[in-house]
């Protein structure tokens, strides 16, 4: 017998099917495949939504007042045969039989079960009562009947029959417990059961009695109890080389559901089935309805007896040619928390071997369309979706790039319902993954979870039981919980097909931050997720995040599919430099929108932190009493100021969020805990409190309004000083490639150095968990020999670290001292000494660590030189070359010489910390003031030039596909560069010259490169041409970029010239400014000071301020003579 949790209605999910067939081995592995789709399709709800075509047959349920728990046959009694045990003498069958069944009703047998295991009552795996049974359970009456016998009296079995009642009792059901002489001659407890299971037999719903739409939820129910079980004949191979395809279906219940029953369930598999070219061996079965039992039994084929108020029986077990079909008994079971749950023994269909789809024709979208109209009500794709799930479903890793609102979710969500197996989703917030799960199970796909930890302990453990037993079909987690040994174990129990990270790019930008998970996760999932496929998804991804994540999952550049065009034409971007405060500023904007309007627009405000004045908590508490009962905060951590516990703040967030996706809150004030993903469709308005941390996060967050494809506003509230800080030399410091992280902290921490800003909240942000290499270097040593010594000492390879063994106990900040740890446990994996981690508990920072005890230093110094020469793009052969600049020798050989005493170990330790300082921190810091330069040159009066500076920044074309090349190719492809800044690059499919606002887009693109390459020849020179020909060259950012390449062809005279000579033709095409002109000869010159150098730039730029430079060169040069003589 197999139970089931499935239907088309909500009260009629449970039954079971009897006496299928055994399984036949020469089924073909493709036929399997595609059967268990169907049948996890199939079985996605609770309950299922009828399809379409049983929609067109007027097979839908529209009247929510159908009811249909506790509906029981009244015009066939029950047969049991054999299950009702009781002795020589059958008290418990006469008690079922004539008391029951003569003295009640024919019918009242349906409400009880005979011989119900306990463990199935209480929905329980208890040791303690494996096997054991009670003589009947009657679910209506969550009540438990046990008929005793004489052996009842003996003291032992007092004892077990007390403790059996006691443990009911506790889980809400009662015992009647009726000695057997009492049967006969009646008791009072046999007549308060008497009287009970009367009342429950009147409540229940009758067959006979049902009004027509009860009839069609009835009718429904048998269309897809047939479905499922032809399903389960396939599966089998029941129907392999055409044998035994005549099946007879026999039901009391409904009448003509045969045919739309096949017609629908044959649409399905033929909608699989042109995805991946199977046998049709399903096409052969025919399939009729007898009229009655005698007819059944004639059948030659295959019988099926169908019910949907009938429940099952044992009469199964004596006609075993006969597939029964039959509602279960127990619906609901007890929990501990004294509420009563519903029984679901769903369990996702799995098989090892994934399918592979071919995608070869264009004709393969509108088939795979079918599939999406049928499971997600949509008739086509979004631009983009097709491109990712064709690339997905022929089992290629992917990165998928889509913008806001672009439909990202449903390139996982439909993959995850075309695979046997089971789809892990890691999502960066709780909020998106509340979000996420809502809006699946509104699409009507309930096999799907997400763990928090906002969950209490027993629904986290419940959740996770469930993961492992094949429950959900998705299941979405955070990266922490897969450092969680506990939470891996379940994983080996199930086969992940599809390891998907949702929002990918907080891999990037949040893995060498604040949440270290991230760091460990794609070596975690390719050794946890054998079968799992990697998929990405995110709004905006950097260059820099885009290498990351091709790096870590091992992605070729072919699997990275964008949709060409991220903009958002619905939406209205502006900058408002502030006179007032920020704080206030916002306030302004707020009333502007709000007092007048008669329906007030749906908004978040965006605020860099929780706390402060800028804060979303502050925020929330202006505007709520300006608009009292219309705002809401949001936020990862508890505000300080609000003194309720963590539960109850969770509690909070979760009405908020709730509350603002309904509308009945129109405002919300948040961190970016709020935002990725959040699917509320009409919001019309952003604000953004300061300046953000990157472009991404401006064009991810601000993204969240016209989801709709409605007109919406994105403002930037930035202050006015901004610019002038910038302009400062301090500041400028802070974006050097060259900044150390101790003089980068003081710097930001030093008032009188950088003016307090919202930049300076950003630069704070970045710098808060920064630590000198020494102190970084101390604590890597120290964990080092702690591991050493722990595995020479045990014997073993897998050490308990705790973080306070690490920290004195003057250590104020706990958090900090974790952090700390963890990032140290991961600095040591980067070199191979740690295989991998988990986390026993992440408040105190307790870790379990699988130590490398084979490593090497020789090893430990060759993944130090791998890592640079991926980041610095050279050949990197000692660890002297790691700290080896060519544009910086002086620098450089300082470094050496610092160095020089250190031995191999710290030496390669303070190498790979040096690099992840230069390079990731530095791209951090690069996207932080591309964002600030495109805020603060925006212009009220050509807001169009921001907007195409802002879209220009992730458009994809072939001037992005031509950038790649030079990245890779150098100054070899000089003359191509030229043709990129005259757009006159010819791509496959377009040529690019016809665009007016190529210059500006093309900036953007460039500065979205520069994010990720700290120093590139090809990429640095682009830039310093469109830079001079938009007007927009500085000394201090593109003139050190025209240095530093020019000094590494220094002494190539061929390429020193070349680069100039371009230089030279560029500017006179473009018409470069006199002004960029000088600054541009005065950088030249300042690294080729030669006479014969300022009279080239003279003969191609002649102006005044030219010549000034080559006579200055030239009496330099006369003057010396005039010395030497």
């Amino acid at each position: 017998m197999k139970r089931y949790t499935s239907g088309y209605h909500q009260q009629l999910l449970n039954f079971v099917i009897q006496n299928l067939p055994e399984f036949d081995d020469s089924i073909p592995e493709s036929s399997i495949r595609q059967y268990k789709i169907a049948l996890n399709i199939l079985q996605r709800g609770y309950p299922t939504q009828p399809s379409k075509t049983l929609r067109q047959e007027g097979l839908e349920i529209s009247d929510d007042k159908v009811s249909l728990e506790n509906l029981i046959s009244d015009s066939a009694s029950p047969q049991w045969m054999g299950t009702i045990r009781g002795g020589d003498v059958n008290v418990a069958k006469y008690f079922y039989d004539e008391i029951l069944t003569k003295g009640v009703s024919p019918y009242v047998g349906w409400l009880l079960q005979p011989e119900a295991e306990i463990n199935e009552i209480l929905g329980d795996e208890n040791p303690n009562y494996r096997d054991e049974r009670v003589d009947f359970y009657c679910p209506s009456l969550k009540a438990v009947i046990e008929i005793d016998g004489s052996q009842h009296g003996n003291e032992l079995q007092k004892i077990k029959d007390a403790d059996r009642d006691s443990l009911f009792s506790n889980k809400g059901i009662k015992t009647y417990r009726i000695p057997a002489t009492d049967i006969y001659k009646g008791s009072i407890v046999l007549a308060s059961f008497t009287e009970a299971i009367r009342e429950a037999y009147k409540s229940s719903v009758k067959f006979s009695e049902l009004s027509s739409s009860e009839r069609k939820a009835v009718k429904l129910t048998a269309i897809y109890r047939l479905q499922l079980v032809i399903l389960e004949l396939l599966l089998v191979g029941q129907f392999a080389d055409n044998r035994n395809n005549s099946v007879a279906v026999y039901c009391e219940d409904a009448t003509d559901f045969v045919d739309v029953a096949k017609k629908d369930l044959f649409e399905l598999l033929n909608e699989i089935n042109q995805l991946g070219q199977n046998p049709r061996n399903y096409l052969g079965i025919e399939i009729k309805q007898v009229a009655s039992l005698d007819e059944l039994a004639k059948h030659q084929g295959l019988k099926i007896k169908l019910g949907v108020s009938q429940r099952w029986t044992d009469q199964a077990n004596y006609s075993v040619d006969t597939i029964y079909v039959g509602s279960d008994y127990i619906c609901k079971v007890p929990t501990d928390s004294g509420l009563w749950a519903d029984v679901n023994h769903f369990q996702v269909q799995s098989t090892d071997d994934p399918i592979t789809y071919q995608f070869k024709h264009e004709q393969d979208e509108s088939k795979l369309e079918l599939l999406l109209d049928r499971l997600f009500g949509l008739p086509k794709f979004r631009q983009g979706q097709w491109q990712i799930l064709s690339n997905y479903l022929s089992r290629h890793k992917t990165l998928g790039v889509l913008p806001t609102g672009g439909g990202k979710s449903v390139c996982y969500q439909l993959p995850a319902l075309l695979q046997a197996g089971v789809t892990l989703v890691i999502a960066p917030l709780k909020s998106l993954m509340r979000d996420q799960i809502q809006e699946l199970k509104n699409k009507g796909i309930a096999r799907v979870e997400f763990i928090s930890s906002d969950d209490s302990a027993e629904d986290r453990s419940r959740k996770m039981k469930q993961f492992g037993e094949g429950k959900f079909q998705i299941l979405l987690i955070s990266p922490e919980r897969l450092q969680l040994q506990v939470f891996r174990n379940y994983c080996e129990n199930v086969n992940i097909v599809h390891a998907v990270v949702d929002e990918v790019h907080c891999l990037s930008e949040w893995g060498h931050d604040f949440r270290l998970s991230y760091l460990n996760l794609a070596n975690t999932l390719n050794n946890l997720c054998l079968n799992g496929l990697f998929l990405g998804l995110t709004a905006t991804a950097s260059i820099n995040v885009i290498s990351d994540i091709q790096h870590e999952f091992d992605l070729d550049r072919d699997d990275i599919k964008y949709r060409l065009d991220l903009s958002r034409k619905n939406l209205k971007f502006q900058v408002v430099c502030a006179d007032l405060p920020i704080s206030v500023q916002v306030m302004q904007i707020i009333k502007s929108k709000y007092q007048s309007a008669e329906v007030k627009p749906s908004g978040i405000i965006f605020t860099p932190h929780v706390n402060g004045i800028l804060g979303c908590y502050k925020l929330y508490q202006q505007f709520e009493k300006i608009f009292p009962l219309q705002v809401g905060y949001f936020s990862g951590s508890k505000p300080r100021e609000l003194r309720i516990s963590d539960i109850e703040f969770e509690e909070i967030k979760k009405n908020y969020q709730d509350q603002f996706k309904a509308g009945a809150i129109r405002l919300l004030c948040a961190t970016k805990a709020f935002g990725m993903g959040v699917n509320k469709r009409d919001v019309r308005f952003t604000v953004h409190a300061g300046i953000p941390s990157s472009v991404e996060s401006l064009y991810q967050e601000a993204g969240r309004a016209g989801r709709d494809e409605g007109d919406a506003e994105c403002i930037v509230v930035r202050e006015k000083d901004d610019n002038r800080s910038l302009d400062g030399m301090k500041v400028n410091v802070i974006f050097s490639k060259l900044i150390t992280p101790n003089r980068m902290s003081s710097l930001i921490d030093d008032r009188e150095e950088i003016p307090n800003s919202d930049l300076k909240t950003q630069l704070w942000l970045m710098s808060r968990n920064l630590e000198g290499y020494s102190q970084q270097l101390d604590l890597i040593k120290n964990l080092y020999n702690y591991l050493k010594s722990a595995s020479d000492t045990t014997n073993t390879d897998e050490i308990l670290v705790e973080a306070k063994v690490f920290g004195s106990s003057l250590e104020k900040d706990r958090k900090t001292l974790v952090d700390k740890v963890q990032r140290s446990i991961y600095r040591l994996s980067q070199v191979g000494v740690i295989h991998d981690w988990t986390v026993e508990d992440f408040i105190r920072g307790i870790y379990r660590v699988k130590f490398n005890s084979q490593h090497t230093l020789n090893q430990i110094e060759n993944r130090v030189l791998s890592l640079a020469e991926r980041l610095k793009s050279v050949k990197t052969s000692t660890l002297d070359d790691v700290f080896r600049y060519s544009d910086e020798p002086a620098e450089s050989d300082r470094r050496v010489e610092a160095l020089r005493e250190k031995d191999t170990f710290d030496k390669a330790i303070y190498g790979l910390l040096y690099l992840n300082h230069r390079y990731f921190n530095y791209n951090r810091r690069t996207s932080l003031k591309n964002v600030h330069d495109i805020c603060t040159k925006y212009d009220d009066s050509k807001p169009d030039i921001f907007r195409r500076e802002l879209e220009g920044y992730f458009r994809i074309d072939n001037r992005t596909n031509w950038l790649h090349r030079f990245v890779d190719a150098g100054i070899e492809k000089l003359d191509e560069w030229e043709k990129l800044v005259y757009n006159q690059l010819k791509g496959e499919r377009e040529i690019l010259n016809t665009n007016p606002n190529h210059l500006l887009e093309l900036n953007s693109m460039v500065n979205r490169f520069l994010e990720s390459y700290e120093s590139n020849m090809a990429l640095d020179l682009i830039s310093v041409l469109v830079k001079s020909a938009i007007g927009e060259y500085k000394s201090s950012d593109s003139g050190i970029r025209l240095r530093t390449q020019l000094s590494r062809v220094a002494n190539d005279v061929e390429k020193s010239n070349a680069i100039r000579s371009l230089i030279y033709r560029v500017g006179i095409s473009k018409s470069f400014s006199e002004q960029i002109r000088l600054e541009i000869a005065q950088d030249i010159l300042a690294v080729s000071p030669s006479r014969a150098t300022a009279r080239q730039i003279y003969d191609a730029w002649p102006s005044a301020g030219t010549e000034y430079l080559y006579i200055n060169k030239f009496t330099e040069d006369l003057n010396k003579i005039n010395q030497r003589v």
